[in-house]
Protein backbone atom coordinates (compact mmCIF):
# COMPACT_ATOMS: atom_id res chain seq x y z
CA UNK A 1 0.00 0.00 0.00
CA UNK A 2 1.60 3.79 -0.82
CA UNK A 3 1.89 5.85 1.43
CA UNK A 4 1.85 9.63 1.42
CA UNK A 5 3.47 11.26 4.01
CA UNK A 6 2.32 15.22 4.95
CA UNK A 7 5.02 17.71 5.68
CA UNK A 8 5.48 21.44 5.72
CA UNK A 9 9.01 22.19 4.45
CA UNK A 10 10.39 24.00 7.35
CA UNK A 11 9.17 21.07 9.68
CA UNK A 12 12.41 19.07 9.20
CA UNK A 13 11.63 17.79 13.06
CA UNK A 14 8.70 16.15 12.31
CA UNK A 15 10.18 15.26 9.20
CA UNK A 16 12.77 13.10 10.87
CA UNK A 17 10.27 11.91 13.09
CA UNK A 18 8.33 10.13 10.84
CA UNK A 19 10.96 8.71 8.54
CA UNK A 20 12.59 6.84 11.16
CA UNK A 21 9.60 5.18 11.84
CA UNK A 22 8.74 4.21 8.30
CA UNK A 23 12.29 3.59 7.11
CA UNK A 24 13.51 -0.26 6.61
CA UNK A 25 10.09 -1.42 7.58
CA UNK A 26 9.77 -2.16 3.83
CA UNK A 27 7.15 0.22 3.26
CA UNK A 28 6.44 2.51 0.13
CA UNK A 29 6.04 6.11 0.83
CA UNK A 30 6.48 9.05 -0.09
CA UNK A 31 6.36 13.02 1.32
CA UNK A 32 4.12 14.86 -0.13
CA UNK A 33 4.60 18.87 0.64
CA UNK A 34 1.35 20.84 2.15
CA UNK A 35 -0.29 23.72 0.73
CA UNK A 36 0.20 26.96 2.92
CA UNK A 37 -2.60 28.53 3.11
CA UNK A 38 -1.19 31.48 4.09
CA UNK A 39 0.95 32.18 1.09
CA UNK A 40 -1.99 31.74 -1.21
CA UNK A 41 -3.38 34.49 -3.12
CA UNK A 42 -6.98 35.81 -2.57
CA UNK A 43 -7.57 34.74 -6.39
CA UNK A 44 -6.35 31.41 -5.54
CA UNK A 45 -8.69 31.13 -3.03
CA UNK A 46 -11.30 32.51 -4.73
CA UNK A 47 -10.75 29.88 -6.95
CA UNK A 48 -10.52 26.70 -5.18
CA UNK A 49 -13.16 27.37 -2.33
CA UNK A 50 -16.55 27.88 -1.81
CA UNK A 51 -16.09 31.11 0.03
CA UNK A 52 -19.86 31.90 1.06
CA UNK A 53 -19.77 28.25 2.15
CA UNK A 54 -16.82 29.26 4.41
CA UNK A 55 -18.06 32.80 5.40
CA UNK A 56 -20.98 30.65 6.70
CA UNK A 57 -19.45 28.34 8.61
CA UNK A 58 -17.18 31.32 10.00
CA UNK A 59 -20.05 33.23 10.90
CA UNK A 60 -19.67 32.62 14.88
CA UNK A 61 -15.95 31.83 14.74
CA UNK A 62 -13.10 32.17 12.63
CA UNK A 63 -12.24 28.86 12.44
CA UNK A 64 -12.19 27.82 8.29
CA UNK A 65 -8.67 30.24 8.25
CA UNK A 66 -5.77 29.75 5.77
CA UNK A 67 -4.24 27.14 6.95
CA UNK A 68 -7.31 25.02 7.03
CA UNK A 69 -7.80 25.85 3.39
CA UNK A 70 -4.10 24.66 2.75
CA UNK A 71 -4.65 21.29 4.95
CA UNK A 72 -7.97 20.31 2.94
CA UNK A 73 -6.06 21.42 -0.50
CA UNK A 74 -3.25 18.99 0.64
CA UNK A 75 -5.71 16.47 1.08
CA UNK A 76 -7.35 16.78 -2.18
CA UNK A 77 -3.81 16.75 -4.22
CA UNK A 78 -3.34 13.13 -2.49
CA UNK A 79 -6.94 12.19 -3.61
CA UNK A 80 -6.41 13.42 -6.97
CA UNK A 81 -2.85 11.34 -7.21
CA UNK A 82 -4.76 8.42 -5.98
CA UNK A 83 -6.92 8.55 -8.54
CA UNK A 84 -4.57 9.56 -11.21
CA UNK A 85 -1.95 6.48 -10.40
CA UNK A 86 -5.08 4.50 -10.57
CA UNK A 87 -4.37 2.72 -7.01
CA UNK A 88 -6.48 0.63 -5.40
CA UNK A 89 -5.50 1.83 -2.18
CA UNK A 90 -3.33 4.59 -0.13
CA UNK A 91 -2.59 5.72 3.23
CA UNK A 92 -3.03 9.63 4.06
CA UNK A 93 -0.79 10.03 6.92
CA UNK A 94 0.28 13.08 8.74
CA UNK A 95 4.02 13.62 10.47
CA UNK A 96 3.14 13.66 13.94
CA UNK A 97 1.92 9.96 14.32
CA UNK A 98 3.68 7.34 16.54
CA UNK A 99 3.02 3.89 14.73
CA UNK A 100 3.14 0.28 16.83
CA UNK A 101 6.19 -1.71 16.06
CA UNK A 102 3.65 -4.09 13.84
CA UNK A 103 2.44 -0.92 11.58
CA UNK A 104 3.27 -3.11 8.48
CA UNK A 105 1.08 -6.38 9.09
CA UNK A 106 -2.02 -3.58 10.55
CA UNK A 107 -1.91 -2.17 6.85
CA UNK A 108 -1.26 -5.43 4.98
CA UNK A 109 -4.86 -6.40 7.30
CA UNK A 110 -6.74 -3.63 6.71
CA UNK A 111 -5.86 -4.21 2.93
CA UNK A 112 -7.07 -7.80 2.66
CA UNK A 113 -10.41 -5.91 3.90
CA UNK A 114 -11.00 -3.25 2.39
CA UNK A 115 -13.67 -2.91 -0.40
CA UNK A 116 -14.78 -0.09 -2.91
CA UNK A 117 -15.77 3.08 -1.41
CA UNK A 118 -14.52 2.37 1.76
CA UNK A 119 -12.48 4.25 4.67
CA UNK A 120 -10.48 3.29 7.40
CA UNK A 121 -9.25 5.32 9.72
CA UNK A 122 -6.72 4.12 12.08
CA UNK A 123 -6.91 7.64 14.49
CA UNK A 124 -9.86 9.78 15.31
CA UNK A 125 -11.05 12.08 17.34
CA UNK A 126 -14.47 12.99 19.07
CA UNK A 127 -15.74 15.85 21.25
CA UNK A 128 -18.27 13.85 22.19
CA UNK A 129 -18.55 9.39 23.52
CA UNK A 130 -19.66 7.90 19.87
CA UNK A 131 -21.03 4.27 19.81
CA UNK A 132 -19.70 1.83 17.65
CA UNK A 133 -22.52 -1.26 16.41
CA UNK A 134 -21.32 -4.49 17.68
CA UNK A 135 -22.30 -6.15 14.71
CA UNK A 136 -19.98 -4.36 12.41
CA UNK A 137 -16.63 -5.48 14.35
CA UNK A 138 -14.05 -7.10 11.84
CA UNK A 139 -11.40 -8.15 14.00
CA UNK A 140 -7.87 -8.72 12.15
CA UNK A 141 -6.05 -9.58 15.19
CA UNK A 142 -3.71 -6.58 14.71
CA UNK A 143 -6.75 -3.89 14.79
CA UNK A 144 -10.35 -3.84 15.42
CA UNK A 145 -12.95 -2.20 13.42
CA UNK A 146 -16.29 -1.08 13.40
CA UNK A 147 -18.81 1.04 11.80
CA UNK A 148 -20.56 3.91 13.89
CA UNK A 149 -23.57 5.80 13.58
CA UNK A 150 -22.27 8.80 15.25
CA UNK A 151 -20.01 9.27 12.14
CA UNK A 152 -20.72 12.94 12.22
CA UNK A 153 -19.38 13.15 15.33
CA UNK A 154 -15.82 11.68 14.13
CA UNK A 155 -12.93 13.96 13.42
CA UNK A 156 -9.47 13.38 12.52
CA UNK A 157 -7.47 11.85 9.73
CA UNK A 158 -3.97 11.90 10.84
CA UNK A 159 -3.30 7.72 9.38
CA UNK A 160 -6.10 7.04 6.80
CA UNK A 161 -7.13 4.32 4.28
CA UNK A 162 -8.93 5.21 1.29
CA UNK A 163 -10.11 3.31 -1.60
CA UNK A 164 -9.72 4.67 -4.96
CA UNK A 165 -13.37 5.12 -4.82
CA UNK A 166 -14.07 6.79 -1.86
CA UNK A 167 -10.91 9.36 -2.40
CA UNK A 168 -12.57 10.23 -5.97
CA UNK A 169 -15.98 10.53 -5.00
CA UNK A 170 -14.53 12.91 -1.68
CA UNK A 171 -12.65 15.09 -4.32
CA UNK A 172 -15.11 15.33 -6.87
CA UNK A 173 -17.55 16.09 -3.95
CA UNK A 174 -15.47 18.74 -2.44
CA UNK A 175 -14.48 20.85 -5.48
CA UNK A 176 -14.56 23.91 -4.82
CA UNK A 177 -13.73 23.44 -0.95
CA UNK A 178 -16.53 23.41 1.09
CA UNK A 179 -15.38 21.42 4.03
CA UNK A 180 -12.45 20.01 6.08
CA UNK A 181 -10.99 16.83 4.82
CA UNK A 182 -12.29 15.17 8.14
CA UNK A 183 -16.24 15.69 8.10
CA UNK A 184 -16.55 12.28 7.66
CA UNK A 185 -20.50 12.73 8.55
CA UNK A 186 -20.97 15.08 5.72
CA UNK A 187 -18.84 13.26 2.76
CA UNK A 188 -21.09 10.13 3.79
CA UNK A 189 -24.26 12.24 3.70
CA UNK A 190 -23.35 13.11 0.46
CA UNK A 191 -22.65 9.60 -0.64
CA UNK A 192 -19.49 9.18 -1.04
CA UNK A 193 -18.34 6.26 1.18
CA UNK A 194 -19.76 2.41 1.02
CA UNK A 195 -18.17 2.38 4.46
CA UNK A 196 -16.13 4.26 7.07
CA UNK A 197 -14.18 1.41 9.54
CA UNK A 198 -12.81 2.93 12.49
CA UNK A 199 -9.76 1.56 14.54
CA UNK A 200 -10.67 1.19 18.20
CA UNK A 201 -8.91 1.07 19.88
CA UNK A 202 -6.86 3.10 17.93
CA UNK A 203 -3.79 1.54 16.58
CA UNK A 204 -1.94 4.81 15.74
CA UNK A 205 -1.37 8.02 18.39
CA UNK A 206 -0.10 11.32 17.51
CA UNK A 207 3.28 12.39 18.89
CA UNK A 208 3.68 16.02 21.11
CA UNK A 209 3.56 18.47 18.41
CA UNK A 210 2.21 21.59 17.89
CA UNK A 211 -0.40 21.92 15.49
CA UNK A 212 0.48 24.27 12.36
CA UNK A 213 -3.17 25.01 11.67
CA UNK A 214 -2.55 27.99 13.52
CA UNK A 215 -5.85 27.80 15.21
CA UNK A 216 -6.81 29.47 18.57
CA UNK A 217 -5.14 32.11 20.66
CA UNK A 218 -2.04 33.40 21.59
CA UNK A 219 -0.58 31.69 18.87
CA UNK A 220 2.74 33.21 18.77
CA UNK A 221 2.89 33.09 22.33
CA UNK A 222 2.74 29.26 22.31
CA UNK A 223 4.96 29.16 19.57
CA UNK A 224 7.55 30.71 21.59
CA UNK A 225 7.13 28.59 24.29
CA UNK A 226 7.11 25.59 22.25
CA UNK A 227 10.25 26.37 20.82
CA UNK A 228 12.25 27.78 24.07
CA UNK A 229 10.32 24.93 25.79
CA UNK A 230 9.72 27.77 28.48
CA UNK A 231 9.37 26.21 31.89
CA UNK A 232 6.63 25.73 33.19
CA UNK A 233 4.45 26.62 30.68
CA UNK A 234 6.02 24.32 28.20
CA UNK A 235 4.92 21.40 30.40
CA UNK A 236 1.23 23.01 30.84
CA UNK A 237 0.81 23.23 27.32
CA UNK A 238 1.74 19.72 26.43
CA UNK A 239 -0.06 18.28 29.44
CA UNK A 240 -3.51 19.95 28.18
CA UNK A 241 -2.90 18.48 24.84
CA UNK A 242 -2.50 15.21 26.26
CA UNK A 243 -5.60 15.25 27.97
CA UNK A 244 -7.37 16.88 25.17
CA UNK A 245 -6.51 14.03 23.11
CA UNK A 246 -7.88 11.49 25.74
CA UNK A 247 -10.68 12.95 26.20
CA UNK A 248 -11.96 12.97 22.46
CA UNK A 249 -11.33 9.38 22.13
CA UNK A 250 -14.06 8.23 24.41
CA UNK A 251 -16.65 5.16 22.56
CA UNK A 252 -19.11 2.27 23.75
CA UNK A 253 -20.26 -0.60 21.68
CA UNK A 254 -23.71 -1.30 21.11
Amino acid sequence: MKIFVTNLPWSTDRKAHIQQQLSGKGLDFEFVDCVIGKELTEAEIGDRCDIDRIRELNKNEEWFNRGIIGCSLTSQNIHRTIVERNLETAMLMEDDVLLPDNFGQVIADCERIIEPGDVILLFWLSWETIRFKKESRIELGTVTLYETPDLNKVSGGSATIFSREAAANMLKFNTPIRLTPDCWGDFALAGCFNRVLCAYPTVVDTADFMSTMEHGRFIPLRRAINRHRVFPFYQMLRYRRKKSKRGRQLAKID
